[in-house]
């Protein structure tokens, strides 16, 4: 039995040491109550950027989509409606891009919102350019104004020409004066306003030279009113004419090149008053040198005397340019006629001979020794011709004129001094 007993009580140790065991190991099982596995999960280390939500944040930023929000492109729509964008208007605009770029530059961060503050700083740059845009609508209104008065003043003028000139053209005028046998061409009413001056002198001339009685002046009144408005030429042009032809009479010259442009602005003023006599239907310079204050005749011998001094160098189709001139000169005015055109011959020929055509010089020279009485001065000019060219026949000419010139003649000496080189 104590056998028994023994082995009992070892049996007891054994299961109370067995029971000490586990309970010695009681303090490793602490680390779960601790939950160490489960505080990590409290930490939620990776839940952790969920809540950051980094990739989220940008799309509530929204950087790309806030300049369209910006409107930066509104505010030069603004000062584009105006109707004429002047220098101040630029400017303006320029100063909005400006505060535009700024405001792009200083994008709030993703804390901020970007909403409010872009629009209070577009607020203020719209503010800061309310001033200039204001200045700038004041000048375009004050310009609009400007033209609209110019606008307004120019079209009154000229309903005020054509008023004058409604009823009829001056085409129609002198159809209507022709049916009351009162022949005048265009050209000749022209005559006569540059010839009176003024439309009320030249109607009391077509009066007068027509011999009208209780003549009713409305039709002149309105073919003048009309032609005044057409003409290119007026009294006034020939009064300014008149210093032009004395400047060229009077212009002192002191090299060939000189001598030739005077000879062309001569020749110039030469043919608009040729122009004026055909258009005006002048048989002589009489008006012409009343309406100049000029003597046509004294103009046209300074033309000659330039002719001579340059076109024996100048081209030959020069001398027959002055040939055809000349002749219609002569042919135009009478008095010119039987001033110059014994000298246009003379000096033709001299110029003909000086460019080689000798036949037409002294086809020329033996005319004019034929056809006047008075041969000293053709002989010695036609001798002279030749000096420089071909002196045996300048030496036989003036030998030749001392069959009909002695010391009575002016020219004698000259002819004498020829013959004897």
């Amino acid at each position: 039995m104590a056998k028994k007993n023994d082995v009992l009580k070892k049996k007891i140790e054994k299961k109370a040491e067995a029971v000490k065991e586990v309970v010695g190991e009681e303090p490793a099982v602490e680390p779960k109550k601790i939950t160490a596995a489960e505080e990590p999960k409290k930490i939620a280390a990776k839940a952790a950027p969920k809540r950051i939500s980094a990739k989220e944040t940008p799309k509530k930023i929204t950087a790309k989509e806030e300049p369209k929000k910006i409107a930066a492109k509104a505010a030069p729509k603004k000062l584009e409606n105006k109707a004429e964008p002047e220098e101040k208007e630029v400017a303006a605009a320029v100063e909005v891009k400006k505060a535009v770029r700024k405001a792009k530059t200083e994008t709030p961060k993703a804390e901020a919102k970007p909403k409010k503050t872009v629009k209070a700083k577009t607020e203020t740059t719209e503010e800061k350019a309310k001033p200039a845009r204001k200045a700038v609508k004041k000048a375009t209104e004050e310009v609009k104004e400007d033209k609209t008065k110019k606008a307004v003043k120019r079209p009154a003028k000229k309903a005020e020409a054509e008023a004058v000139v409604l009823p009829f053209t001056v085409e129609e005028g002198i159809q209507k004066m022709n049916a009351m046998n009162i022949f005048y061409t265009f050209d000749e009413y022209h005559r006569l306003l540059i010839e009176n001056e003024t439309i009320t002198k030249a109607i009391e001339a077509i009066i007068d030279e027509c011999k009208l009685v209780d003549f009713d002046r409305s039709v002149l009144e309105v073919l003048y009113g009309d032609l005044v408005r057409r003409v290119d030429v007026k009294t006034s042009d020939f009064k300014a004419m008149k210093k032009t032809l004395e400047e060229i009479m009077n212009r002192k010259t002191t090299s060939f090149e000189e001598d030739s442009q005077l000879y062309h602005d001569a020749f110039y003023f030469a043919g608009k008053l040729l122009e004026y006599g055909e258009r005006f239907k002048l048989s002589t310079t009489d008006k012409l040198k009343a309406w100049t204050g000029v003597d046509m005749v004294q103009y046209y011998n300074f033309y000659m005397d330039m002719a001579l001094k340059v076109l024996p160098e100048w081209a030959d189709k020069d001398v027959d340019i002055y040939e055809d001139f000349m002749s219609e000169v002569c042919t135009q005015f009478t008095d010119l006629c039987a001033e110059l055109e014994f000298r246009f011959q003379i000096d033709l020929a001299d110029i003909q001979i000086a460019h080689g055509f000798y036949s037409k010089g002294d086809s020329t020279f033996e005319y004019l020794l034929r056809e006047n009485e008075i041969k000293d001065y053709i002989y010695y000019r036609y001798a002279h011709a030749y000096v420089d060219i071909n002196l045996d026949k300048a030496k036989w000419i003036a030998n030749r004129a001392f069959a009909v010139v002695d010391k009575r003649y002016v020219y004698y000496p000259l002819l004498v001094e020829i013959a004897n080189r």
